[in-house]
Protein backbone atom coordinates (compact mmCIF):
# COMPACT_ATOMS: atom_id res chain seq x y z
CA UNK A 1 0.00 0.00 0.00
CA UNK A 2 2.89 2.35 0.60
CA UNK A 3 3.94 2.00 -3.05
CA UNK A 4 0.47 2.91 -4.27
CA UNK A 5 0.40 5.93 -1.98
CA UNK A 6 3.86 7.01 -3.12
CA UNK A 7 2.88 6.65 -6.81
CA UNK A 8 -0.33 8.59 -6.17
CA UNK A 9 1.56 11.40 -4.43
CA UNK A 10 4.15 11.54 -7.22
CA UNK A 11 1.33 11.64 -9.80
CA UNK A 12 -0.38 14.40 -7.83
CA UNK A 13 2.88 16.38 -7.60
CA UNK A 14 3.51 16.01 -11.35
CA UNK A 15 -0.07 17.09 -12.10
CA UNK A 16 0.19 20.15 -9.88
CA UNK A 17 3.59 21.07 -11.36
CA UNK A 18 2.26 20.64 -14.90
CA UNK A 19 -0.76 22.78 -14.08
CA UNK A 20 1.35 25.65 -12.72
CA UNK A 21 3.85 25.44 -15.60
CA UNK A 22 0.92 25.58 -18.04
CA UNK A 23 -0.47 28.63 -16.26
CA UNK A 24 2.89 30.39 -16.42
CA UNK A 25 3.23 29.62 -20.13
CA UNK A 26 -0.32 30.85 -20.80
CA UNK A 27 0.34 33.99 -18.79
CA UNK A 28 3.51 34.64 -20.79
CA UNK A 29 1.65 34.15 -24.08
CA UNK A 30 -1.10 36.52 -22.98
CA UNK A 31 1.54 39.03 -21.89
CA UNK A 32 3.26 38.83 -25.27
CA UNK A 33 -0.04 39.32 -27.08
CA UNK A 34 -0.85 42.31 -24.90
CA UNK A 35 2.61 43.73 -25.59
CA UNK A 36 2.12 43.37 -29.33
CA UNK A 37 -1.30 45.00 -29.09
CA UNK A 38 0.09 47.87 -27.05
CA UNK A 39 2.88 48.47 -29.55
CA UNK A 40 0.44 48.29 -32.46
CA UNK A 41 -1.88 50.75 -30.75
CA UNK A 42 1.06 53.07 -30.13
CA UNK A 43 2.01 52.84 -33.81
CA UNK A 44 -1.56 53.60 -34.89
CA UNK A 45 -1.74 56.54 -32.47
CA UNK A 46 1.50 57.98 -33.83
CA UNK A 47 0.14 57.61 -37.37
CA UNK A 48 -3.07 59.41 -36.42
CA UNK A 49 -1.07 62.21 -34.80
CA UNK A 50 0.96 62.55 -38.02
CA UNK A 51 -2.24 62.70 -40.06
CA UNK A 52 -3.69 65.38 -37.79
CA UNK A 53 -0.55 67.47 -38.24
CA UNK A 54 -0.72 67.06 -42.02
CA UNK A 55 -4.42 67.97 -42.07
CA UNK A 56 -3.71 71.16 -40.10
CA UNK A 57 -0.98 72.08 -42.57
CA UNK A 58 -3.31 71.38 -45.50
CA UNK A 59 -6.02 73.57 -43.95
CA UNK A 60 -3.54 76.43 -43.68
CA UNK A 61 -2.45 75.91 -47.29
CA UNK A 62 -6.07 75.81 -48.46
CA UNK A 63 -6.81 79.07 -46.66
CA UNK A 64 -3.78 80.69 -48.30
CA UNK A 65 -4.78 79.37 -51.72
CA UNK A 66 -8.33 80.58 -51.21
CA UNK A 67 -7.06 84.07 -50.36
CA UNK A 68 -4.78 84.11 -53.39
CA UNK A 69 -7.61 82.89 -55.63
CA UNK A 70 -9.87 85.69 -54.41
CA UNK A 71 -7.14 88.21 -55.26
CA UNK A 72 -6.68 86.69 -58.72
CA UNK A 73 -10.42 86.79 -59.36
CA UNK A 74 -10.56 90.45 -58.35
CA UNK A 75 -7.56 91.23 -60.54
CA UNK A 76 -9.19 89.38 -63.44
CA UNK A 77 -12.39 91.38 -63.03
CA UNK A 78 -10.43 94.61 -63.10
CA UNK A 79 -8.51 93.47 -66.17
CA UNK A 80 -11.76 92.62 -67.96
CA UNK A 81 -13.17 96.05 -67.12
CA UNK A 82 -10.08 97.71 -68.55
CA UNK A 83 -10.26 95.54 -71.67
CA UNK A 84 -13.95 96.36 -72.10
CA UNK A 85 -13.13 100.10 -71.74
CA UNK A 86 -10.38 99.79 -74.34
CA UNK A 87 -12.75 98.00 -76.71
CA UNK A 88 -15.38 100.75 -76.27
CA UNK A 89 -12.83 103.42 -77.15
CA UNK A 90 -12.08 101.80 -80.49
Amino acid sequence: MDEKLLISLIGLAVSVATFFIGRLAARQTVGEKNGYLASDIGYIKAGIDDLKTEIRALKIEMAEISTRLARVEESTKQAHKRIDELNKDK
